[in-house]
């Protein structure tokens, strides 16, 4: 009986082996091959004339529009063609000097800060590196509510010094000066 089950798994083997061979196999097609920048630079044209009037303005009608669209395609941009846009003024030697100070001056506000919130750091690290007695204890939770006033005012003074250099560029202040 264990015979007939192998002849049979082998006729069945094989017959599913003839059937593959049987199927046709699909002939394959060749893939194109992609056209080179130079093919595509050569099949357009991006010097397109614009239908204009005499005085060499352009009235957009829907005729026009649509002649334009013929010819390929219309994107809405934000060209202007008016007049161009009024400029600031140069601002003075005198303005730019005015805005330089104020910014030196608070970002030495900021560095005295900073300083202040080093030396606290360090008074805590002496405190709580000898023996901690309730003295010593009360001396550090001292230091530490100070230390964290002068982070938030170093918070507060570096907001101010954006608030000026933004007040600065409004006036007309360059990038570059403030570096």
């Amino acid at each position: 009986m264990e015979n007939y089950r192998e002849i049979a798994l082998i006729v069945l083997a094989l017959s599913l082996v003839a059937a593959l061979a049987d199927a046709e196999d699909p002939q394959p097609s060749p893939t194109p091959r992609p056209k080179t920048l130079a093919a595509y630079a050569g099949s357009i044209n991006l010097r397109r004339p614009v239908p204009s009037d005499a005085d060499g303005g352009l009235t957009l009608s829907t005729q026009a529009v649509a002649e334009i669209a013929k010819r390929g395609t219309l994107t809405a941009g934000g060209v202007s063609s008016g007049k161009s846009p009024e400029t600031r003024p140069a601002i003075s030697n005198s303005e730019k000097a005015k805005w330089q100070a104020l910014v030196r001056k608070q970002r030495s506000v900021i560095a005295k800060l900073e300083l202040k919130k080093d030396r606290i750091e360090k008074e805590i690290d002496l405190i709580e590196g000898g023996q901690l007695t309730a003295r010593a204890l009360a001396r550090v939770e001292k230091a530490k509510i100070e230390h964290d006033f002068l982070e938030k005012e170093i918070r507060r003074a570096r907001l101010e010094l954006g608030k000026i250099i933004r007040d600065a560029r409004q006036h007309g202040a360059q990038p570059g000066w403030f570096r």
